[in-house]
């Protein structure tokens, strides 16, 4: 074992081996290490990990050893659309064996959902159009294999308190989705090109406001979305382990009071008990050919780190070039209750069981302290879950207060972060 800027072993590469040596107990579990960085180069990708037939990067074995931990389901879901840019972005940029976006790409030719097929890595990738179609298919397949849901990456483009994608059949063919239904039968490349979009800072500001509070946009599922399909879909209740994790692998969905609502209500539907989780990002998230390790993160910090990005960003279409620390809103159950924290300083969501974010923050840490990061605002006293639940409750730094102002546009529209494609709230 061996690393590119380090001659010694770091404590993660110490606990992978251990694990290695240790392997007769197949069901070892070990908390996933954080990142380490080296003069600026990822260490995860140049320390590899000797097996008798390869070489693999250290997140790979992780990802690995974890797929044969127990008779569990691992399951990577990917909605249609998604699954077509990542089959094109794959086309351009090969996806390594070890990519954790390996298993979201859509296959060739013409594509019905749900579409069910296992990887190499213990996972099984379910694409679908419609949130009652991917519950009535994880609920088949854990029926039929006999085994419970240990890990559900559900990957897509994501709104504060939602994602966007229908949550039924009829909803799928209803005017509210036409904007969907033309992302989701239209060529890859057209999916390809929308991820590379330029955003605006107004843009930005709108879904900032939208995440003040839940509301129904069209064409996105929320809570209420949920717990309506959930209780169509029942059995769906009995599919999680105990210990089950569940990764929102998109943009948003966990930002404001909407994600916070939004992440309780769906860990109380869906997970059992008190060992399991659920998260989602309050940032946007990155997840193309350059970020193998899993969903990283970016967000408006400044004007000028903003029109940086902007200009680059269509042009490289390289999501590792303009990644940020992020922030996970985490939802746990203690004493009966659930409620979430927010974890900052995180690299990447990887998508496996036991990579929950490992600093733990506080009202008054909460990655504000990275300067720029999280837009120079401080919280006000009271804020839960470290994280304003409205913008009445953010104070701006001087200078600052001009960026709150900024008026919501015209139509009322918010635009689907990755794409080209707008929605606006109709309730």
């Amino acid at each position: 074992m061996t690393a590119a800027a380090k001659p010694s072993y770091t404590p993660a590469m110490k606990r992978i081996l251990a694990l290695f040596i240790a392997s007769s107990s197949a069901a070892a579990s070990f908390a996933a290490p954080p990142i380490h960085w080296d003069a600026g180069a990822d260490v995860m990708s140049q320390v590899r990990v000797a097996l008798p037939q390869a070489s693999v990067p250290l997140a790979a074995v992780e990802r690995r050893y974890r797929s044969r931990a127990g008779a569990t389901l691992l399951i990577d879901a990917t909605e249609i659309g998604v699954g077509k840019f990542h089959r094109y972005d794959n086309k351009l940029h090969p996806y390594p064996a070890t990519s954790v976006w390996k298993g979201h790409i859509s296959p060739e030719g013409t594509l019905h959902t749900p579409l069910v097929f296992d990887d190499a890595d213990g996972f099984t990738t379910i694409q679908f159009s419609n949130l009652e179609e991917l519950l009535r298919a994880i609920a088949a397949i854990s029926a039929k294999r006999g085994a419970k849901v240990a890990v559900l990456n559900i990957h897509g483009h994501g709104l504060p308190g939602g994602m966007w994608y229908p949550k039924d059949t009829a909803q799928e063919r209803s005017a509210e989705c036409a904007a969907w239904r033309q992302s989701a039968s239209g060529p890859e490349e057209s999916n390809y090109e929308q991820y590379y979009s330029a955003v605006s800072k107004e843009e930005i500001m709108s879904i900032r406001r939208m995440s003040d509070a839940p509301g129904h946009y069209a064409c996105t599922t929320g809570a209420d979305d949920w717990k309506e399909i959930v209780a169509r879909v029942p059995a769906i209740r009995g599919v999680f382990a105990d210990d089950a994790v569940i990764h929102f692998q998109s943009c948003v969905v966990g930002l404001g009071e909407a994600g916070r609502q939004f992440a309780t209500d769906v860990a109380s539907l869906l997970l059992p008990g008190d060992k399991g989780s659920l998260q989602a990002s309050v940032d946007f998230g990155l997840g193309d050919w350059s970020m193998p390790e899993g969903m990283g993160f970016w967000d408006y910090q400044n004007d000028r780190q903003l029109a940086r990005d902007n200009r680059v960003y269509p042009v490289d279409r390289k999501d590792r070039e303009i990644m940020q620390m992020g922030t996970i809103r985490v939802a746990r159950k203690s004493g009966g209750t659930w409620s979430t924290a927010l974890v900052g300083g995180q690299q990447f969501m990887s998508g496996v069981k036991g990579s929950a974010p490992q600093a733990a923050t506080t009202k008054e840490s909460l990655a504000f302290d990275i300067e720029g990061t999280h837009r120079g605002f401080k919280l006000a006293p009271g804020a839960p879950d470290g994280f304003p639940a409205s913008f009445s409750q953010i104070k701006p730094p001087p200078g600052a207060a001009m960026i709150l102002a900024v008026p919501a546009p015209p139509t009322g529209l918010i635009r689907i972060p990755g794409t080209r494609c707008y929605t606006q709230r109709i309730d």
